[in-house]
């Protein structure tokens, strides 16, 4: 088999500069790296470079700092990528900091949330019918956002209830 060397500095720069591709690559290498190619369903061509050049300690150590960085510094674009990637490694030292990521997309979701309900209230105080089916809790968020995303679909001009 044809050693072709992996470019860890090409993802970890595809990291920085948000390239989804970049994304599917670590989140593939560092799968391989943990798992093996073997039944795991790793693709191509990440199951053949990994094969022929196995990832070392150094680069996977690379890729997960460039995806903790990524999800540190709050961008969203990739967000579910960068943690889907760094959860193929198995690492149980990482628990301490996916757990306080955890904590913030908790706090975030009801932030989240909150602010639905308190904008579907808002929107029905002004005459539009954002709520279906009887009664409304801010709390309820799979049904107001249910609702939420019914009324869009039926108001595609959205200033116009």
């Amino acid at each position: 088999m044809e050693r072709v060397p992996i470019d860890v500095n090409a993802i970890v720069a595809g990291i920085d500069s948000d390239d989804s591709e970049a994304f599917l690559g670590a989140s593939e290498l560092l799968r391989a790296y943990a798992l093996g190619v073997d039944a795991t369903g790793v693709i191509e061509p990440y199951a053949t470079l990994h094969q022929a050049n196995p990832l070392t300690t150094e680069q996977v150590d690379a890729l997960s700092q460039a995806l903790v960085a990524y999800i540190d510094s709050g961008r969203l674009h990739n967000a579910v990528a960068a943690i889907h990637a760094l959860g193929q490694l198995r690492d149980p030292q990482r628990l301490p900091w996916l757990h306080e990521r955890l904590t913030l997309a908790v706090n975030d979701f009801v932030a989240h949330g909150d602010l639905l309900g308190q904008t579907i209230i808002a929107m029905e105080n002004c005459g539009a019918t954002v709520v279906r089916g009887g009664a409304f809790s801010s709390r309820e968020y799979e049904k107001n956002l249910a609702d939420a995303q019914t009324y869009l679909s039926l108001h595609d001009d959205d200033s116009n209830p």
